[in-house]
């Protein structure tokens, strides 16, 4: 499983006059060749900083990701961490469609390594795992969107 050098920037998006986004889109493929689009963001606000989460999207009925369950990040080292499944939170019902996870990796994204690649393993509800390999640019951005404090 080879992963795409990232190609994008980092945004900045003025919700409302006390509240910014900041993002970077990544195409992610996963071992079948199937594109997930990858969104790093973390929300600003004039009360303070929200956590910096992840959101993946897979293709309409291709995947059914079980919620709410742990993403596995897996470093080439062997050490693997967990990212809470903090989907609920995205959709005002509360319930998220199966093609798209979102989580939190505030308490991650810092022991993440900037020049390995590392691979996600999103739990499904066939019980399999898509695993989605992430270039070691996509990291070292995610990381510049994780460090942004001010509106």
């Amino acid at each position: 499983m080879f992963s795409q050098p990232a190609n994008a920037e980092i945004r900045k998006l003025q919700e409302d006059e006390n509240q910014v986004v900041y993002q970077s889109r990544q195409k992610l493929f996963d071992r079948n060749n199937q594109t997930w689009q990858a969104i790093a963001f973390k929300r600003i606000t004039q009360e303070g900083e929200n956590h910096f989460k992840i959101r993946l999207s897979g293709f309409p009925g291709a995947t059914e990701i079980a919620h709410p369950q742990l993403l596995t990040v897996m470093i080439p080292t062997g050490q693997t961490f967990k990212a809470e499944d903090v989907s609920e939170e995205a959709f005002a019902n509360g319930n998220p469609p199966g093609n798209i996870g979102q989580y939190d990796f505030d308490a991650i994204i810092s022991k993440l390594p900037k020049e390995l690649e590392i691979v996600f393993s999103i739990p499904t509800k066939n019980d399999q795992e898509v695993k989605l390999a992430v270039s070691p640019l996509s990291i070292q951005e995610w990381k510049k969107v994780a460090a942004k404090a001010k509106l």
